[in-house]
């Protein structure tokens, strides 16, 4: 017996829009740590090395969510399936998520971690990190607030919410 679901032309766009963005965010992450690996802030020790990898993970898994999230949240207003209040919440929830996912990724990599790390002084690292994404998720939220606002959405007929573009604009006197 066949799996008809699989058949849908729509369901198929959404399964590879949600991989989409499953691999930008994962590509996000993996460069962000892959540059912190190869590119430590402090030394050249193993242990610079790795507390780089980690530190830059957690802020590449908070730049991944808030873009990912912001992308995501963007083409449901585009295709009119949310309001641009709703949208405006949702931003708020990614940025929320991704400011509490950084800490989180760097605590379950120092726990993984072969060599201590973000221990002394170096303990200020992760209060830098989490600073940082903090910005991130600030600066996110007001670019994809204002993208939201003015962003214009487009309905099944395809006209937009300003009216059919094919129709003559008449000005009242």
């Amino acid at each position: 017996m066949e799996n008809r679901a699989f058949l849908n032309p729509c369901w198929r766009r959404a399964l590879l829009k949600s991989t989409a963005l499953l691999l930008l965010w994962l590509a996000i992450a993996a460069s962000f740590g892959g540059y912190g690996y190869y590119l430590a802030p402090g030394g050249y020790g193993q242990n610079d090395k790795i507390e780089g990898l980690v530190g830059f993970l957690g802020l590449g898994v908070a730049v991944g969510t808030l873009l990912t999230g912001g992308l995501w949240t963007l083409s449901r207003v585009t295709r009119g399936r949310t309001t641009r209040f709703s949208a405006l919440l949702y931003l708020a929830l990614w940025s929320l998520l991704s400011v509490i996912l950084t800490p989180c990724v760097i605590r379950v990599g120092t726990a993984v971690s072969p060599v201590p790390i973000f221990g002394g002084q170096h303990r200020s690292g992760i209060i830098i990190v989490e600073r940082r994404a903090v910005e991130c998720a600030l600066a996110t939220l007001v670019l994809f607030g204002l993208t939201i606002l003015l962003v214009r959405r487009s309905h099944a007929d395809g006209s937009h919410e300003s009216g059919n573009p094919n129709q003559a604009k008449t000005t009242p006197r």
